[in-house]
């Protein structure tokens, strides 16, 4: 989780965001925030990946950031499960079809309106 916060392993965030959904969709154990020196809390997580999922081409980052917080959202706040897992395919559907050409200023909004 740290490695969203360091803004030069920003590059390797698609790669680092894959490979969290993969390991979050088999371990749902609760996070322990204080390990973390950068990542305190899951608010500052989300925050952190809703900035880098605002521009979702570089690397297909934002389909991997969306996948990540869908099979995270308990650790984050347990009352955005419902709510993300009815909005999220949806987002991860248009991100599917518009890989190459996203419209940034809806996509933005879209995003905001998730938090």
């Amino acid at each position: 989780l740290e490695y969203f916060f360091l803004s030069d392993t920003e590059a390797a965030v698609p790669a680092v965001a894959r490979s969290l959904a993969h390991m979050a969709g088999k371990n749902r154990d609760k996070v322990e925030w204080g390990q973390f020196q950068y990542c305190t809390s899951g608010t500052k997580l989300l925050a952190r990946l809703i900035v880098l999922a605002s521009v979702p081409q570089e690397g297909g980052r934002g389909i991997h950031i969306l996948r990540f917080l869908l099979k995270f959202s308990h650790n984050i706040n347990r009352h955005l499960v419902d709510v993300w897992e009815a909005r999220f395919p949806l987002l991860l559907h248009f991100l599917e079809q518009h890989k190459d050409n996203v419209e940034l200023g809806q996509w933005q909004d879209w995003l905001l309106a998730l938090v």
